[in-house]
């Protein structure tokens, strides 16, 4: 997604050196280009807004779980920490 994300921007970025300013915002297509490449930015930039929060969320889930449970046996623990492990890497899946 990234280099598809990269390529388009860059193409339209191109054309743009090529033609000149007025010349590319004369033609309507390059509008809907840059339309479609601004919604593309903004769909990957929330994306990564939202990867970043679920992870700050997780990781505090666990620090606090993980001081709940300071005097709980060790094997209790380690499968908590299994099951978080699975967790977080199911959400890290579907986010991307």
């Amino acid at each position: 997604m990234r280099c598809l994300l990269t390529g388009l921007v860059w193409a339209e970025v191109k054309q743009l050196w090529d033609q000149g300013v007025k010349s590319y915002v004369q033609d309507m297509w390059n509008i809907l280009d840059f339309m479609t490449n601004s919604l593309y930015i903004a769909t990957y930039a929330l994306k990564l807004v939202a990867y970043l929060r679920v992870s700050m969320i997780v990781v505090y889930l666990h620090l606090s779980i993980l001081v709940a449970y300071m005097h709980v046996g060790l094997s209790m623990l380690v499968a908590y920490l299994r099951v978080s492990m699975l967790v977080v890497y199911l959400l890290v899946r579907m986010l991307v």
